[in-house]
């Protein structure tokens, strides 16, 4: 754990999916509520990565596609 705490990662798109998604403090990306194919079956997160100086470390783009069955998170960028 030492190794993410000096980083610190935000959900760069957050007004598309402040309520269904977050990320913790180790990069870890979850869902917040339950997410329903029939209202959206697509979700792309920017994530970006700061350093304790607030300089960018990485970023990421995944999709998530919602299907009937469990969520899966793919890092397509």
């Amino acid at each position: 754990m030492s190794r993410w705490k000096s980083l610190h990662f935000i959900i760069a798109n957050q007004q598309d999916v402040t309520d269904r998604f977050a990320v913790s403090q180790d990069g870890t990306i979850y869902t917040q509520r339950g997410l329903d194919r029939e209202e959206r079956d697509v979700y792309r997160l920017t994530i970006i990565t700061e350093n304790s100086r607030g300089l960018i470390r990485g970023a990421g783009l995944y999709q998530v596609n919602i299907q009937n069955y469990p969520v899966a998170f793919g890092h397509i960028f």
